[in-house]
C-alpha cells in the first residue's frame, strides 16, 4: 500500500498527532493532505486536543519593549514578540510582525499592546496617528485581520476571547464616556452594541483572563464576567477580598482570585466553587482559600497573575518580572535584558480568521526603521542654518 492510497479518515487521525509546524509543512505535499488539514472539522478537533493536552499551560507569548534595531540582535528581523517556555523562560520562537510592510508608511515600527491570546489567535492594539487600530493575528499561520481602524475612544476596559461553542473570535470593549459596550464577532464580521448597558466599571482596563467561555475582571462592586457565547455581562459577583486589591486569575483550571498584601509581602488565593454565578440568575458566588504564603527574599509591587499551579508572576519596583514558587520560597527572573510589557499564555492553532490576509515583509522592519531615522537626520543636516 502506498502513502497516496491511504484513506482520508486515516490521514485525519495521523495528522491529529502532529504539531502545527509539521501540519503547515504537510499542507504543501499534495492536494489531499491540504484538503484534510484545512477542513473545519480537522482544525476544530486539533485545537481541542491541543488545549486538553496541556500545551496551553507550557507556552507564553511575550511582548518585548523594543526601541530600535540594536536593543537585541536576536530579535532583529522579527516583531517585538516571542514564544517562551513557561518552565525555563527560554525563547522557543521569535515571531514576525502582525501587520504587513507598507501598512504604516511613516513608521514601520509602532507602539502596540497585546489585548489577549486565546486558542492560537492574538488580539493586538496599535496606536497610530492619534488613533487606535485593532488586529486579530494568528502567529502560526502568519495571517492577520484589521477589525478596527483609527478609533479615537477611551476605554474603561477591552478584552479578547475565543468562543469554543461557535468557534468565533470575540473582542469586547466598554467606552468610558458613555458607559456603553460593543462586541466584535469574527463570524459576523461586525461590531454590535451590547444590551443592557454595563452596570459596573472595571478596576483595570483589560480583561486578561479568559476561561471556560468567559472574560473576567474586577469591577468596583465585585467580579465582572462577559459570556462570550451569549454576549452578555454579569456584574456584582461577590469576591473574597476588596476589589481594589484583588486580581482575577486561573488556578488548576478554576477561576481564582488572588490578593497581594503589599505591606506584609503576602499573597492569598481563593478558587471559585461553582461557575453558575457567572451565568446570572441570582446565584451567589462562594470561594475556597487555597493558598496563603509569604514572599521571602524580595519585595514586589504587585502580582500580575498565576501562570501554573505553583508559581505567581510578580513585578518589582523596577518593572522587572519574576516567577515566585511559594513551596520552594524561590524567585526566578524572566530571562533577557529587555523589559516585558505583556505576558500571556498561548497555544498554536490552525484556526483561520475569516477575511484575514497574509503578513508580508520584503525586508526587516527594524532595518527600514533605522534607514527612515537616518534619512530624517540627513534631511535636518542639509537644512541651512540662520547664520549661513
Amino acid at each position: 500500500m502506498t502513502i497516496s492510497s491511504l484513506p482520508d479518515d486515516l490521514w485525519f487521525k495521523i495528522f491529529l498527532r502532529l504539531p502545527v509546524e509539521n501540519l503547515l509543512a504537510s499542507k504543501c505535499v499534495c492536494k489531499s493532505w491540504l484538503s484534510v488539514i484545512s477542513s473545519p472539522s480537522f482544525v476544530r478537533t486539533h485545537l481541542k486536543l491541543s488545549i486538553s493536552s496541556g500545551e496551553y499551560d507550557e507556552t507564553l507569548i511575550v511582548h518585548h519593549q523594543l526601541k530600535g534595531e540594536d536593543d537585541n540582535q536576536e530579535l532583529v528581523g522579527c516583531g517585538p514578540f516571542s514564544l517562551s517556555h513557561l518552565a525555563t523562560c527560554d525563547i522557543l520562537e521569535q515571531l514576525d510582525f502582525f501587520y504587513s510592510e507598507g501598512d504604516y508608511l511613516s513608521k514601520p515600527i509602532l507602539p502596540c499592546k497585546i489585548l489577549g491570546s486565546d486558542c492560537g489567535i492574538v488580539c493586538v492594539l496599535v496606536e497610530y496617528g492619534g488613533g487606535k487600530d485593532i488586529y486579530l493575528w494568528n502567529p502560526a499561520t502568519k495571517v492577520s485581520k484589521l477589525i478596527a481602524q483609527g478609533w479615537h475612544v477611551k476605554w474603561e476596559a477591552i478584552g479578547f476571547g475565543f468562543d469554543l461553542t461557535d468557534f468565533d473570535c470575540k473582542v469586547v470593549h466598554i467606552v468610558s464616556t458613555s458607559t456603553c459596550a460593543e462586541v466584535f464577532s469574527s463570524n459576523r464580521n461586525a461590531w454590535r452594541k451590547i444590551e443592557p448597558m454595563p452596570l459596573d466599571v472595571p478596576m483595570i482596563p483589560d480583561f486578561y483572563v479568559c476561561l471556560h467561555g468567559f472574560l473576567l475582571t474586577t469591577g468596583r462592586h465585585g467580579m465582572m464576567a462577559f459570556n462570550l457565547n451569549k454576549e452578555v455581562f454579569i456584574f456584582n459577583i461577590e469576591l473574597p477580598g476588596d476589589p481594589v486589591s484583588t486580581c482575577i486569575t486561573e488556578y488548576n483550571g478554576s477561576v481564582a482570585a488572588s490578593v497581594f498584601q503589599k505591606s506584609e509581602n503576602k499573597v492569598k488565593l481563593w478558587t471559585l466553587d461553582d461557575e453558575a454565578c457567572l451565568r446570572g440568575g441570582g446565584v451567589e458566588a462562594s470561594w475556597t482559600m487555597k493558598l496563603s504564603c509569604d514572599i521571602v527574599g524580595k519585595r514586589f509591587d504587585f502580582v500580575a497573575g498565576l501562570f501554573n499551579s505553583v508559581e505567581f508572576l510578580l513585578v518589582d519596583s523596577e518593572a522587572d518580572w519574576f516567577f515566585y514558587n511559594p513551596d520552594k520560597q524561590a524567585t526566578r527572573a524572566l530571562r533577557g535584558r529587555l523589559p516585558y510589557c505583556g505576558i500571556l499564555k498561548h497555544t498554536k492553532s490552525l484556526f483561520p480568521i475569516a477575511g484575514s490576509k497574509p503578513v508580508k515583509w520584503t525586508a526587516s522592519p527594524w532595518r527600514q526603521q533605522l534607514e527612515l531615522v537616518k534619512g530624517m537626520e540627513s534631511d535636518e543636516e542639509s537644512i541651512p542654518s540662520d547664520t549661513d
